[in-house]
């Protein structure tokens, strides 16, 4: 989450459990078991923004 946005160039907030992108859609995601690799909220987000499929 953070690479991507970073790469994209866009602002964005993190903490142990919540992860936002600012001023995109500015919806936060809250993420239960913040040492899991791998969030279906995030990837659908990034999808959202990109136009790709980060499903896993």
């Amino acid at each position: 989450f953070i690479r991507f946005a970073r790469a994209k160039n866009r602002s964005y907030t993190v903490d142990w459990t919540y992860l936002k992108l600012n001023g995109y859609w500015e919806e936060t995601i809250l993420c239960m078991d913040p040492f899991s690799a791998v969030n279906r909220r995030v990837d659908e987000l990034l999808s959202q923004v990109t136009g790709l499929r980060f499903y896993r």
